[in-house]
């Protein structure tokens, strides 16, 4: 009977030398997102990408205001046909106005404000209540992103029609380009509050339509859209001056061909500010008095 072997003792097992723990690699530091640094800017951008999503509708709307601003060109061209002044503008100081009044009135889309009013009406403004940002704010810079194209649109084809065709005059002077720039940028303040205040009144009505077209009637005549305030009757034309519509169109308008001077352009000025800070304090009561009345059914 063959003899089996004995097992072999195990060979003590010597450690090696400790090896160095390597730390791991320190994951990438992402900086915060635009959405979260720029809330403001990312609405812009969405508000301005789905304007552009319905171009066909923007370039509806350039080319309907394109025909009324056609409408009051020829008509103020029959009316200088037998005089070379009316109420105290020339003919190439009239059809600059035109022309400007048209690029202005394109300012805000007509869209961005009754997308307000269907947001309110459909419920959807209890989600933007939820949102890290002042909503009268998110409103404004979402009617300026919609309303981007249809300012692009106006002052391209305002500078190529204008200058090519009707040959409309330049600002009157450095200053006057300035103070124009300077009352735009407070007309269109002043334009969008009365747009969102507008807005605000389907929190008590059961549709604001009526309501955003009566304002856009008002807006167009009292600002000097359709025939500059120097063309009213003495009484209507001081009541105008002295009312906020006149922020939104005469007053860069009058700025930009010089018509207003030294202590005339101060005082147009200090008015279009003091309806900035007024409408902000009225936009402010409003919204609070909307939040309070606003109820939403449904889950």
């Amino acid at each position: 009977m063959p003899l089996s072997r004995a097992p072999e003792p195990a060979r003590p097992v010597h450690p090696g030398p400790p090896r160095p723990v390597q730390p791991a690699p320190a994951r990438p530091v992402h900086p915060v997102r635009p959405a979260v640094r720029a809330p403001y800017r990312s609405l812009y951008l969405a508000s301005l990408q789905q304007a552009l999503a319905h171009r066909r509708a923007v370039l509806v709307d350039l080319a309907g205001n394109a025909v009324w601003a056609a409408v009051l060109y020829y008509l103020w061209r029959s009316i200088f046909a037998g005089a070379t002044s009316v109420g105290g503008y020339s003919w190439d100081q009239m059809r600059t106005y035109v022309l400007l009044s048209y690029a202005l009135g394109q300012l805000l889309a007509f869209q961005a404000e009754m997308q307000m009013h269907r947001d309110i009406r459909g419920g959807q403004v209890a989600l933007d209540l939820v949102r890290p940002v002042n909503y009268p704010a998110m409103q404004l810079v979402r009617a300026l992103g919609a309303g981007t194209p249809h300012m692009a649109g106006a002052l391209a084809g305002t500078a190529a029609i204008g200058g090519a065709l009707l040959h409309a005059l330049p600002p009157h002077s450095p200053a006057a380009a300035l103070l124009f720039l300077l009352t735009l940028a407070v007309g269109v303040a002043v334009n969008a509050m009365l747009c969102f205040l507008t807005s605000l009144l389907c929190f008590w009505t059961e549709s604001a339509y009526g309501l955003i077209l009566a304002r856009q009637a008002v807006t167009t005549f009292m600002a000097g859209g359709m025939v500059p305030l120097a063309l009213f009757p003495a009484p209507l034309r001081v009541v105008a001056e002295w009312l906020p519509f006149s922020a939104i169109v005469s007053t860069p308008v009058q700025m930009y061909l010089g018509r207003l001077t030294g202590d005339d352009a101060l005082l147009a000025v200090g008015r279009q500010l003091a309806w900035a800070v007024v409408m902000s304090a009225l936009t402010v009561r409003l919204w609070r008095a909307a939040r309070r009345h606003l109820t939403v059914n449904g889950g």
